[in-house]
């Protein structure tokens, strides 16, 4: 029994995310970042670098780095407990999502922080003050919501004493950027991001307000309350592995083979396809040049509605970033299974993605609507 209980105990070791993390231990931090310099990364530390190099093992790093090298600072990186015998975790993100559920950042704003770093006298990357201040912005909007103690519209929801003074950094970063804000609130800074063409896509609202209050609230107030009426309609979009072949045949015949009626397909240009990546999934539908799981651009649009729908159902609530619908996860499971019955795994990619719920789908379909028209804007 002992034996096997260590058997156990050294697993969740070696496996356990929880226990052993990414990062560096104080004897060795200017050596690993010696070697990450030498090894050419492309990254930057986000925040809190005032103190650099100097480290505080009760504090973590934040560091955003390329899709290229994602992989290879991890190899540089140790392991280790945070807060043990000197070690500093550094928390990882890729410039799109490499792994996880959501981008860290838009993959197109990750891109513009990593192009416009600069380097500290320590030989330290971080962003460049204007990025610097944005995406600390989007950070305590975004990411901490409510608990990044900055005032909001919500009096209720204000938290009083923060771990960090979000309100005082951001003033004086502010200034140092020469970013005029009006108002150091959430809405205030909401405006700020806005302005500099920081928003998120309004997926990006529905998939963070699972964990982010303050951003579920905001999404309430955007969506198009009509949306909500949409029960069963679902955008599906093609990407070009799927588009054009044996398997968009598929796909038909499985929508209608479900009881749904197809009620439009359009096709996108490829400056089409690029403006709805951008606006669509966080704007996170892979790095074509890493050239894993990527299945092209998105080329067409295939909306449809179950043909019966009960009249009666309570309005919809906001997707939380997973399919809603039964008939539609059916029909996702076919068609991949479809794709990779011959296929090696190491080949296997995306296909086509689809929105997660009525409300979603009416968004994607205005919103491709709007850019076929030409009138799609920045901003959410």
């Amino acid at each position: 029994m002992k034996l096997r209980i260590r058997n156990l105990v050294s697993r969740a070791l070696v496996r356990g995310s929880k226990v052993f993390s990414y990062g560096v231990y104080l004897r060795d931090a200017n050596r690993i970042f010696r070697a990450i310099n030498d090894n050419n990364i492309d990254y930057v530390v986000l925040r809190w670098f005032d103190e650099l190099p100097a480290l505080d093992p009760t504090e973590d790093i934040d560091v955003l780095v390329a899709d290229t090298d994602f992989f290879r600072l991890k190899s540089i990186l140790q392991r280790g407990r945070p807060g043990v015998a000197g070690f500093v975790k550094f928390d990882v993100y890729s410039e799109s999502n490499l792994e996880g559920d959501i981008a860290y950042y838009p993959p197109h704003l990750a891109g513009q922080i990593l192009a416009n770093k600069r380097q500290l006298e320590c030989g330290i990357w971080v962003p460049s003050v204007r990025e610097h201040f944005l995406s600390l912005v989007y950070h305590a909007l975004f990411h901490k919501g409510f608990s990044a103690g900055l005032s909001s519209e919500f009096p209720d929801k204000d938290v009083l004493n923060p771990k960090r003074d979000f309100a005082t950094y951001l003033s004086d970063l502010s200034y140092q950027a020469n970013i005029y804000v009006e108002k150091m609130s959430m809405a205030g800074l909401q405006s700020v991001l806005g302005d500099y063409g920081w928003l998120p896509p309004l997926d990006v609202f529905f998939r963070r307000s699972k964990k982010n209050e303050w951003v579920r609230l905001q999404a309430n107030k955007i969506v198009d309350q009509s949306y909500r009426a949409n029960h069963g309609l679902t955008v599906f979009m093609l990407r070009e592995v799927i588009s054009g072949n044996y398997l968009e045949t598929s796909l038909k015949n499985l929508i209608v083979e479900s009881g749904a009626i197809i009620q439009e397909e359009i096709k996108l240009t490829p400056a089409e396809a690029r403006q709805l990546v951008q606006n669509t999934r966080g704007g996170d539908w892979g790095t074509p040049r890493l050239g894993k799981s990527f299945g092209g651009l998105p080329v067409k649009i295939i909306i449809a509605k179950p043909a019966q729908v009960e009249s009666d159902l309570e309005p919809e609530e906001l997707p939380s970033g997973s399919v809603e619908y039964n008939w539609v996860l059916k029909i996702k499971e076919e068609i991949r299974a479809k794709a990779n019955a011959a296929i090696p795994r190491s080949m296997r990619c995306h296909l086509l993605h689809t929105s997660d719920n009525g409300i979603e789908a009416a968004h994607y379909r205005n919103l491709v609507y709007q850019i076929k028209a030409g009138t799609k804007g920045d901003q959410v």
